[in-house]
């Protein structure tokens, strides 16, 4: 009997992969992950046999202790990783977000232990704080998730076109390294599929032209994977898209005008195709995405970058959500 208790995780771990063979591109699949991971632990604590128990035990160790050690390490890493970016990289608020995050984190860990001797009106923002860091956690963890889950994903070597989203230009007129490893990605996985004998895929190199620039971004794409080996009989141009929207909504148009066949793929940053692919979907492009490397030292303002992103795009329901914490840390305080 103790082992019905596993059909719950198991019914979500079921709900999940149907979730994602179905649509991919869902922060849903973060949240039904996590939601197994969870069920999972505190099903096996409840199963009474030894070996089970043992693993459960392993399992529910190495989780706290993971929980205990990225707790005591996220404020130092946050600033060790914002000096590292702050060294290399150009110092705009979004190469900042670490560092913002790690003063948030620091000022909270110093007021906690004032504030339960202030009045309790003061105490409400500090109430609400806390919910909303409970809040935007968990929903970090399940974009996190997704997104993760998200770059596992192999797509078949059988496509027709790839899709490489611009990015910003150095000097004007240079591709960047971010910006190589998004065409390094689209050529790699276009020979890999002609040393398997399908047809070389059409690189739709998507971007326009910044008002610092002196070319489109997808002009400067289109040499630089021409002077590093690609025809450029294979490639197709669109330079007009400013955003990432309007790189699937402008490169779809030309994709359907050229029409050689319907299997898509966009290529761009690991950190950045899930929300590529949230985009990719809004406009009606069945295209999966593939993730170029990125320095590790980048990636972690890049993914609260795309997470503050993605909480725009559903800004209304978060706001409904801020609204009720509010009223509950409010209800909290005149309770207590």
């Amino acid at each position: 009997m103790s082992y019905l208790i596993l059909l719950l995780p198991f019914l979500i771990l079921l709900s999940w992969y149907v979730s994602f063979h179905i649509e991919p591109r869902r922060l849903l699949n973060g949240f039904l992950f996590n939601a197994f991971l969870i069920s999972l632990m505190g099903s096996l604590a409840g199963i009474s046999n030894s070996f089970i128990e043992t693993v459960a035990l392993i399992v529910i160790t190495v989780g706290v202790l993971g929980v205990f050690l990225i707790s005591i390490s996220t404020i130092p890493f946050l600033l060790i990783n914002a000096r590292m970016v702050f060294k290399r990289e150009s110092h705009s608020l979004a190469n900042m977000l670490g560092l913002i995050l790690a003063i948030v984190l620091i000022v909270q860990w110093f007021t906690k232990s004032l504030v339960p001797t202030w009045p309790w009106y003061v105490q409400i923002p500090f109430a609400f704080a806390s919910w909303l860091g409970i809040y935007f956690m968990l929903a970090f963890l399940n974009f996190l998730s997704a997104s993760v889950l998200y770059n596992l994903r192999r797509p078949k070597y059988d496509q027709n076109y790839i899709i490489v989203l611009g990015a910003g230009l150095l000097s004007g007129h240079k591709v960047s390294r971010l910006l190589s490893n998004r065409i390094q990605r689209a050529i790699k996985f276009a020979d890999k599929q002609v040393s398997l004998g399908g047809k070389r895929p059409i690189l739709v190199f998507s971007g326009g032209q910044g008002h610092d620039e002196a070319t489109s971004e997808a002009l400067a794409m289109q040499k630089w994977a021409v002077e590093n080996g690609y025809p450029e009989a294979s490639t197709l141009l669109e330079d007009k898209s400013t955003t990432t929207f309007e790189n699937m909504l402008f490169s779809k148009k030309i994709i359907d005008l050229d029409n050689r066949g319907t299997n898509i793929l966009f290529s761009s940053n690991n950190y950045h195709i899930f929300r590529a692919g949230l985009f990719a979907r809004m406009v009606g492009v069945n295209a999966q995405g593939i993730g170029g490397k990125t320095a590790w030292y980048f990636l972690p303002n890049a993914f609260l970058r795309e997470f503050i992103a993605i909480l725009m795009l559903n800004k209304t329901r978060h706001l409904v959500v801020i609204l009720l914490l509010l009223l509950v840390s409010i209800a909290q305080q005149l309770l207590n």
